[in-house]
């Protein structure tokens, strides 16, 4: 399966674990996602049971609001499957209390002067809500324009898994011949907003070998040339 359908189980630990988080509801429609590092274990199979349990790790404060990191575990059978670092931005919200640190990022592979792979995708009116019905990731800051224009917008936003989806679906299809078992890593920055309808064009950097595989490279740009996804980086076993 794709590993970003974890994006389910992670939304609804996710949900659990900002339950008590003392933000009323205007703060919380300014949560927007800021990455991921998701890191594969093993490969997410149809018929697994899984378990998904999120804590927030860090919370500091940000030119932008309160910046908010979560560690997402998935086990199956007390087997890990999946660990994703989720970053997140409150825009406009105050942090009470000390900053608490995130962990350092991880060296990504640089995407280099020119992309060797391009590929457009066309997000047509109802992308953002195809992405919620099957992916379950039921949010209304994505699918009602009354709540997008609440939260200040001018029009709908795809989800950041979204995005992230769609170049990991183009990658593994150019890198792997769309083996999605052989993913180890998916890591990128969430920048630009994704507006539907519009498209984002899917650019991969050189690859190159190293210790897991072979690392892939990447970004995303919105139709008019912004950064949808920075400093992408996908990571396939041989």
């Amino acid at each position: 399966m794709h590993p970003l359908y974890l994006g389910y189980t992670e939304w609804e630990a996710t949900k659990q674990v900002m339950a008590p988080v003392p933000l009323t509801d205007g703060e919380r429609m300014r949560g927007v996602a800021a990455g991921i590092v998701q890191t594969m274990h093993q490969p997410l199979r149809t018929g697994m049971h899984i378990s998904t349990t999120a804590r927030i790790t860090a919370l500091y404060r940000h030119s932008a609001g309160a910046f908010m990191e979560k560690t997402i575990e998935t086990t199956s059978g007390g087997e890990p499957v999946c660990t994703t670092l989720f970053r997140s931005v409150m825009r406009g919200v105050e942090v009470d209390g000390p900053d608490v640190a995130g962990v350092a990022p991880l060296q990504r592979t640089p995407f280099g002067d020119a992309p060797t792979l391009r590929e457009r995708i066309v997000l047509h009116p109802n992308a953002c809500h195809v992405f919620s019905e099957c992916a379950r990731a039921y949010n209304a800051f994505h699918t009602d324009i009354s709540v997008a224009r609440k939260a200040g917008l001018s029009g709908l936003i795809l989800h950041g898994a979204a995005t992230m989806a769609h170049a990991v679906s183009v990658l593994t299809k150019h890198f792997a011949d769309g083996d999605m078992t052989r993913i180890r890593r998916i890591a990128g920055d969430y920048r630009a907003m994704v507006f539907v309808p519009g498209a984002i064009e899917v650019q991969a950097g050189a690859a190159v070998e190293g210790p897991l595989g072979l690392y892939v490279p990447f970004q995303v740009l919105t139709d008019d040339g912004k950064s949808a996804v920075a400093g992408g980086e996908l990571v396939l076993s041989a």
